[in-house]
Formats: structure tokens, sequence, C-alpha cells
């Protein structure tokens, strides 16, 4: 088995090789961080092929105005080629599934890309994709319902995950919106990630909101007490932690790996991107090490990591794009 210290240095290898790949793309470097950690965390050493390569050959197959004829092929590249032997003809199904999703009422966006790898990564699907996507879609619009002016299609991957839980749509939805005004309530900052972790933590419903909330409050105070400023942007961490029910010697590692990363040349400003990988690599080393039948568990929260992941690839691609049309508007 993997040691945690090598997955940290799987992590840096895989950083720098990308890097030098990828150095003639106009590639952000939290973007690569995000590459990189796609890689560390799945089981393989190495990319199996040249990403450059790969994502090339994925816009070769798409349309014009495909999402994926742009920097997002290199994500979706990268999650196929972690995950599978042959990325290429894996592709092929992940482009089935997102034509039917898209088909049943699904934006041609990146998110109904994760959306699609969602079901390909299932290995016994309980419902066909149109139902899946019928499921999602009716979560989406209740999402959408409740919090018009912050739901959007960065949403539609936890729809997805939740479509797979129990339960009528608008009973999923009351749960979401029980842990949105719980947390509001407790001083958390109302907005778009208040109600991504009101969407993870929905993912389990058996535990009482009050002890689900007793669990965060003690995992955002242990990184509070150990000098973290806390941000919105960790909610999602915090999240998966309190669903992980991370014990204090988990927390210890994250924080020592977040501090190593803020200390290092390559990534000291990257401190948010830093404390998610850090959560990464910890996350994938316990589902390496503990009991087989918290996998599920991990193999959920492990889509919710890349619907993350991809979130903040939209945000870079957002900013590079505003920054490209200012550039551009603003000669003599």
């Amino acid at each position: 088995m993997t040691t945690l210290e090598e997955k940290v240095e799987r992590f840096e290898k895989m950083y720098f090789h990308l890097k030098n790949e990828l150095k003639w793309q106009a590639v952000d470097k939290n973007y690569l961080m995000i590459l990189s950690s796609i890689y560390g965390e799945s089981n393989k050493k190495e990319a199996q092929v040249s990403l450059l390569s790969l994502g090339k050959i994925l816009k070769k197959q798409v349309g014009f105005f495909s999402p994926l004829n742009s920097s997002y092929s290199f994500m979706i590249a990268a999650l196929l080629d972690a995950q599978y032997n042959n990325p290429e003809a894996k592709f092929q199904e992940l482009n089935t599934i997102y034509n039917k999703l898209v088909d049943s009422g699904f934006k041609k966006d990146v998110f109904t890309y994760l959306c699609a790898l969602i079901v390909l990564n299932e290995e016994t699907p309980t419902f066909s994709v149109e139902d899946y996507a019928d499921r999602a879609l009716s979560l989406y619009t209740l999402m959408k319902e409740a919090h018009p002016f912050i739901t959007s299609k960065s949403d539609y991957p936890l729809a997805m995950l939740l479509s797979r839980e129990n339960g009528a749509p608008i009973e999923i939805i009351d749960r979401v919106e029980n842990v949105y005004g719980m947390w509001a309530s407790k001083g958390c900052r109302k907005g778009n990630d208040l109600q991504f972790l009101s969407h993870i933590l929905s993912l389990q419903d058996t535990q009482p909101l009050e002890d689900l909330y007793e669990t965060y409050a003690r995992i955002e105070n242990y990184f509070s007490k150990n000098g973290m400023k806390i941000k919105p942007a960790y909610y999602t961490q915090f999240a998966i932690l309190s669903l992980l029910e991370a014990d204090e010697r988990k927390l210890a590692q994250i924080h020592d790996i977040a501090a190593y990363f803020n200390k290092h040349k390559a990534f000291k400003w990257k401190q948010q991107t830093n404390f998610a990988t850090a959560v990464n690599i910890v996350m994938n080393y316990s589902m390496e090490h503990e009991d087989i039948l918290k996998t599920s568990l991990y193999t959920t929260l492990d889509m919710v990591i890349q619907a993350q992941q991809a979130a903040m690839v939209a945000v870079i691609a957002s900013a590079a794009a505003n920054a490209s049309s200012s550039d551009g508007g603003g000669g003599n």
C-alpha cells in the first residue's frame, strides 16, 4: 500500500510532469494542481498517456460548440486516464451517456459531462440514464426554486448524486434546505459555498442534523485553533470530513500536508487549493487502509471532489475569459 508521504510525493511529481507537458498551453497553476490531484487520488503512479495528446483526441470527437472544445478537455481526459485502462474507448461510452442526458434536458456543459461520469462509474446502476436524468433534473429545478440566484449548472453533479438517494425529490430537497437553514443559523455565510455544503451533507440522511453539525463544528474548530482563517471556500472540505467523521489524527495529517504545501515554493500562494489537495490525499489514503464497508461513501465523496474541482476550473476559465475580454477592449 502507498504511504501518505508517497502520495504527497506522487502529487508533486505529477504536478511538475504536467507543468512541463502543458507548458505551451495557457493553463492556470490552480488548474495544474487540480489535474495533478486527480492523478494523485488514483492508484496509478503516473499518467498512462500524454494528457495533451488525449485532450486533443477528445476535442476531435466532439463538435465545435462542445464544452470540451476548450481546456476542459484536459480535466475530462485526466479523469478518464486516472480511472480507466483505455481512456479513449471509455470516452465513447461517456459521450453516449452525455448525449442521452442532453436529450433529456441537461444543458451542453462540462458539468453535464461530470454527471455522465457519475453514471459511467456506477458498477450496478439503479436506474436507466433517462430515469437518472429525470430525477436529477427534478432535484435541480427544486434547487433553483429555493435559491434562484445562486443555483447554476455547477449544481448538476450534486443533483445527479442526490438523485441516487432514496425518497422523492421533494423529500431530498427538504433535507437540503434544513441543512442550509441550520448551518446559516449557526453563522455560516449564505451563498454558493453553503449551498454546496448542504448538498454534500444531504448525501447522508440517517444521522440527525444536530449530531452532524456537532461533528462539523468540531472539525471547523480544530482548524480554527490551528491558525486557519475560516472562509466559505473551505465549507466543502469541512462537509466532506464531517461525513467521514474524521478524527483528530486525520485532521492533523491534513493540517501538516497543507502546511507543507503552503511553504512549498511552487504552491505557497495557493492556500485554498493546498487545503483541498491535502483533504483529497488523506481521504484517498484512508480509503486504501480502512474498512471496505466505507468504500461506497468514499466513492460518492470522490465524485463530490470532482464536482468541486470542475467548479474551481470553471471559475478559473471564467476569470481568464474576462481578463482576455478586458485586454482586448482596453487598447487605443
